[in-house]
């Protein structure tokens, strides 16, 4: 009986020491779960500034159209990207391909000042062709230092180089 007594005793006691480490495990759990949707929600911008991109690389005015759409839909519930949403429009908005790398300037101009002040969870390129828009230059952002021009795309893929890194 005693030995039975003593068992409940030790098992009441283990279960009793336990439970606080399973509630600050799970609080862990919840505070690392938080960190992770925010930088989700930052390489989703990331991500979609990037097909954007990569669209206007391949001269493709649909599907730059598209992922601007994509790219306006994930910035548009934080007021504070509300630049962000304004410039992602002006790209689906444009009725070609050379308005549409216009708008684009202005996006990237948004783009990098968001990236500068997030953390975003990759490694990225500014880089700068001279030769966009009558040799007055524009930016963009890649997360490669190797250059794809999406101002000419395959006009002069390569011209450019990288000026910064975020």
């Amino acid at each position: 009986m005693k030995t039975k007594m003593n068992a409940l005793v030790i098992m009441v006691f283990c279960a009793a020491c336990g439970a606080p480490k399973q509630e600050q495990a799970a609080e862990e759990t919840t505070a690392t779960e938080v960190v992770a949707e925010t930088v989700k929600e930052e390489d989703k911008v990331v991500e979609a500034y990037i097909k954007v991109k990569d669209a206007l690389v391949a001269t493709d005015l649909e599907a730059a159209k598209k992922e601007a759409e994509a790219l306006h839909h994930v910035v548009m519930a934080d007021e504070s990207l509300k630049g962000l949403a304004d410039a992602t429009m002006a790209v689906t908005q444009g009725a070609d391909i050379d308005a549409q790398r216009a708008a684009f300037q202005n996006l990237t101009a948004e783009f990098i000042s968001y990236a500068k002040t997030s953390s975003p969870g990759v490694k990225l390129y500014v880089q700068y062709c001279p030769m966009a828009f009558d040799n007055t230059g524009a930016n963009w952002v890649s997360t490669s230092s190797e250059i794809r021009n999406p101002y000419f795309g395959d006009k002069m893929l390569k011209c450019g180089r990288v000026d910064e890194e975020i």
